[in-house]
């Protein structure tokens, strides 16, 4: 009778340290995996250093440019539901869009757009959808996101250049400043010409 005892003791307490023992190896993992990212994100700063120099001695490389772009989706992937994410994410967004590399850019402001709508990211990332929308001449999307901005960030400090934007959307410059210059009051007009005068004079 014992030994049937000890048994079913030792039958219900195997489950019982197979999940202690799981519970302690998932938390020396996450630790690991901590380690691993911290480290990380120094190489990430560093990498940000390097081509800040590169650019202010105007000696970056496209190629440096898409190797940060990687270490920022690789930030992201190994930790998607981390809400500093967006912070990287958004300066690859800047990045891309700096470089003309847009399909791309999109891809960093949909993914804080999807994934981290509670920081504080989230408004500028929708701003900058829309922008890229616009410098790829898709106006329909890029009128989208400029009027899904306003309206949920009516407050916001953007919300003037926004409604500009969208008011200029499929204009070229030459239209543009040619409504600017209609709009002008005749005494904005009159002091124009006079400073036009001072050029041709040899003023400044």
């Amino acid at each position: 009778p014992n030994k049937t005892a000890q048994m079913k003791k030792l039958t219900l307490l195997i489950p019982v340290l197979i999940l202690v023992i799981a519970s302690c190896s998932k938390d020396k993992k996450s630790q690991s995996d901590l380690k691993e990212t911290e480290e990380f994100k120094t190489q990430v700063i560093q990498k940000e250093k390097s081509i800040v120099v590169a650019i202010s001695n105007k000696k970056i490389k496209t190629e440096e440019i898409r190797t940060l772009l990687k270490m920022y989706d690789k930030l992201y992937m190994d930790n998607p539901k981390d809400t500093a994410m967006a912070s990287y994410l958004m300066k690859g967004g800047e990045l891309a869009l700096n470089y003309n590399l847009l399909k791309r850019a999109l891809n960093y402001f949909d993914a804080v757009e999807n994934s981290f709508k509670n920081t504080s990211h989230y408004p500028m990332a929708v701003f900058m959808k829309a922008f890229v929308y616009e410098e790829a001449k898709d106006t329909a999307l890029a009128r989208k996101y400029y009027e899904k901005f306003i309206k949920e960030n009516p407050d916001h400090e953007l919300v003037g250049d926004a409604e500009t934007s969208i008011e200029n959307l499929g204009k070229t410059l030459e239209e543009i400043v040619q409504e600017f210059e209609s709009q002008r009051t005749p005494d904005q007009k009159a002091n124009k010409e006079s400073k036009k005068k001072k050029k041709i004079d040899g003023g400044f």
